[in-house]
């Protein structure tokens, strides 16, 4: 997705990357009749699998680049090392 392929997955996916038509085009599980409409749309209409394979790159670029998980992260750990420790409680209380 990052790279801007065309993806095609079940809608059951559980990753919020995995949007309809923005960045991922989408069947229901166990439908070979979905799948198989989807594979033939991207062989026939290559320019709306190109273009969905943009959108998706750039979904990623904006969502889910390095930088940003770096920055969530600091932003994290900053917030948790500012909290007060609570003090622990003696082995034999």
């Amino acid at each position: 997705m990052a790279h801007g392929k065309t993806v095609i997955a079940a809608r059951h996916q559980p990753a919020d990357w995995f949007i309809e038509d923005r960045t991922a085009w989408q069947f229901s599980p166990g439908s070979a009749v979905e799948l198989a409409y989807l594979l033939a749309r991207a062989i026939e209409r290559p320019q709306q699998a190109q273009a969905l394979g943009e959108s998706a790159a750039a979904y990623v670029r904006a969502h889910h680049a390095p930088s940003t998980a770096v920055d969530e992260l600091l932003a994290a750990y900053g917030a948790a090392a500012a909290r007060t420790a609570r003090p622990s409680k003696p082995a034999d209380a």
